[in-house]
């Protein structure tokens, strides 16, 4: 029988994360992007990915309940845990996924060879901060475009996420516990897959270094903490709005340094983003009134510097549009409808994915508030953090989009409240409303604390990989479509229009200027004979067919399944034949009759 000493040598962190990352290897090495069903990336996993999680899910519960608290075993199992969980994707396709990758890819080529940006063709070149930072570092690193960028983007960018939500979850009072296991549940429930090359990517990492630089800059006077029916009376009092109930933790020339920097990242995401600004101002906000910015002025100069770049820098897109700024202000109702409605549509397999991801999200709103109840704290900064992003929803849709941004925004907060649930902080001005917990004196006590924190890590991890994954039937591209794409990049005359069924193709890297896209699908309500109808009124110089367009077809549209090849056939018979062809995609040219 091992001894205890032996046990504690055989689950040794370094080597439970080498174990996983052989389990991992092997799982990459079995998984096939060809044999990937409807429900996506979870459909070629086999047993070897499961149990990787098994593993890292074992070694964070017993780094998290073991005493002493081990911080660099649990950053390495955090680590490890990233890189399966935003890995795994990049590691079994062949090139990058999301068409809105490739677009981006274009936009920054062209601020590289040209040194501006392109006037009124995009609504996104009016915010091209992100961009020229791309064209910056790709002619840092001796290249001419970002392509090469695209496809572990989302990785890179996950793991630069965690410097500043382990500051946050420190800085916000939480012990250092709560902090670890709400990063690994930021983790695991971050499914909105908005990490890929895209602005918002970048602006969501600013925008996570200003709120760990605020809080990490200022704390509540502890001598202003009233009794709690006397609280909200007074929480929007003066001397709060001028940040008097708040007191610095820094010396003078500090604090003015890390202003400085709050600027220019305030700065930065005004030119580079058109929804991070007002979740920066909103939080900014939200941190006044939980006694936590002592600066109200840092509020002032992130809504001026915003209204400033929209009225002058972003002219071209609001001139004349600014129905898609106001429109739907005030209009929370339709707005929630929009974002709701937009997506639960779809085969059953798609319907499954969608209200899974419903139940994720209630899932960790669910944690987060059972948290609120059970810990004690000096403020309440997280709640009001967790609940200002959805004011969002007061101004505008997004697109359809502005539930799924408020939720992302939003996220950080709630899942350090949800780990609150099962390691609340114990000591505070502010009570718990449920000051429970099991006896320390229990045996049992530990390894039920450690059970619950290992199948929620694993439980949430798989679940994470079902519904992040389960647009990869038809959102990740394989390198016959990227080929294609290439033909049509070479082959395309200037101001040529190139045709497809769906916008889920790998187009946009290059010849963003040299010819137009025509998508036939833009609604829901249509069939592929409508689509065939929509496509021929525009007599395109080439259309693309491929495996991607397929899938989305059966798994959105519910297009039955071989229908692109009936497409195909009735289009032969319309002017266009095959001038390139791979096993997963096709490009047709039209024949002048």
């Amino acid at each position: 029988m091992p001894t205890p000493k032996r046990l504690e040598k055989f689950l040794a962190p370094p080597l439970l994360v080498l174990v996983s990352a052989v389990l991992w290897g092997v799982a990459i090495l079995h998984a096939r992007h060809t044999a990937m069903g409807p429900y996506g990336l979870i459909s070629q996993m086999n047993w070897a990915f499961y149990l990787t999680l098994t593993v890292l899910g074992v070694a964070a519960a017993r780094e998290l309940t073991r005493t002493p608290l081990r911080s660099r075993a649990l950053l390495l199992i955090t680590v490890a845990l990233v890189v399966v969980l935003f890995g795994t994707s990049p590691a079994t396709t062949q090139v990058a996924a999301l068409t809105d990758s490739y677009v981006h890819t274009g936009f920054t080529s062209y601020i590289i060879q040209h040194g501006a940006v392109l006037e009124n063709f995009d609504a996104r070149f009016s915010w091209p901060g992100a961009f020229a930072l791309g064209g910056f570092v790709a002619q840092a690193a001796g290249v001419s475009t970002t392509l090469s960028f695209l496809k572990w983007f989302p990785l890179v960018i996950e793991l630069a996420y965690l410097a500043p939500l382990w500051a946050i979850g420190r800085a916000s009072g939480l012990s250092r516990r709560t902090a670890y296991l709400g990063t690994l549940l930021f983790y695991t429930g971050n499914w909105i897959y908005q990490d890929y090359f895209s602005p918002q990517a970048l602006n969501f990492l600013f925008y996570l270094t200003l709120i760990a630089l605020v809080l990490s800059m200022y704390r509540p006077l502890r001598a202003t903490v009233l009794p709690r029916w006397r609280r909200a009376l007074h929480t929007w009092r003066l001397q709060r709005i001028l940040g008097l109930d708040t007191i610095s933790t820094m010396r003078p020339r500090g604090e003015v340094a890390l202003l400085a920097m709050a600027g220019v990242l305030v700065s930065a995401s005004a030119v580079s983003h058109q929804l991070t600004p007002y979740a920066m101002v909103l939080s900014l906000i939200a941190l006044l009134g939980a006694r936590r910015l002592g600066r109200p002025e840092l509020i002032v100069f992130t809504g001026a510097v915003t209204l400033v770049w929209l009225s002058l820098g972003a002219y071209n897109f609001w001139v004349g549009h600014l129905s898609l700024i106001f429109g739907s202000l005030g209009s929370v109702g339709s707005t929630l409808g929009s974002n709701v409605n937009s997506r639960v549509f779809g085969a059953s397999s798609h319907l499954l994915v969608v209200k899974w991801r419903i139940y994720a999200t209630a899932l960790m709103f669910l944690l987060a508030g059972i948290g609120v109840l059970r810990r004690a704290t000096d403020d309440r900064s997280l709640e009001l953090l967790a609940g200002a992003p959805f004011a969002l929803l007061l101004a505008q849709s997004y697109g359809g989009e502005g539930l799924l941004r408020a939720t992302l925004f939003s996220l950080p907060f709630t899942s350090l409240l949800a780990a609150s649930a099962i390691l609340p902080r114990r000591h505070g001005t502010v009570a718990p409303w449920i000051p429970w917990r099991p006896s320390q004196r229990s045996r049992f006590a530990r390894p039920l604390l450690s059970v619950t924190i290992g199948v929620l890590v694993v439980a949430t991890g798989i679940l994470l990989t079902f519904v992040r994954g389960g647009n990869d039937y038809y959102e990740t591209y394989t390198s016959g479509e990227f080929q294609a794409v290439r033909y049509l990049d070479a082959h395309v005359p200037t101001g040529g229009l190139v045709g497809t069924f769906s916008a889920y193709v790998p187009l946009g890297a290059t010849g963003l200027t040299t010819y137009r896209v025509y998508i036939a699908v833009l609604y829901l309500d249509t069939s592929v004979a409508t689509d065939l109808t929509l496509l021929e009124r525009q007599h395109p110089n080439y259309l693309l067919l491929s495996q991607s367009e397929e899938h989305w077809g059966e798994v959105v549209m519910g297009y039955p399944t071989g229908w692109e090849a009936t497409a195909e056939q009735v289009l032969l018979h319309h002017h266009y034949r095959v001038v390139y062809h791979n096993a997963t995609a096709t490009v047709l040219r039209r024949v002048t009759p």
